[in-house]
């Protein structure tokens, strides 16, 4: 029962990092001086990314920051 238990904890464990974002975007509305960090590609219609994709959030405020089209 026990083994039983364990094995269904380490199946949701992995199950929850696979369900993680696996890439960061900068998003910037056409328009707007601000932009923002999301989880999925924006659709290049209402918000258009600004530069690829980055494998961390911080990795994708840093170029948020860094980008003269996000008004910093």
């Amino acid at each position: 029962m026990l083994r039983l238990q364990l094995i269904a904890i380490g199946a949701a464990l992995l199950a929850s990092s696979a369900l993680a974002a696996s890439e960061y975007y900068v998003e910037h509305a056409p328009g707007m001086k601000a932009c923002s960090v999301a989880e999925k590609k924006p659709d290049g219609k209402k918000t258009i990314a600004v530069g690829g994709g980055h494998k961390t959030k911080a990795e994708a405020e840093a170029a948020m920051k860094a980008s003269p089209d996000c008004g910093y």
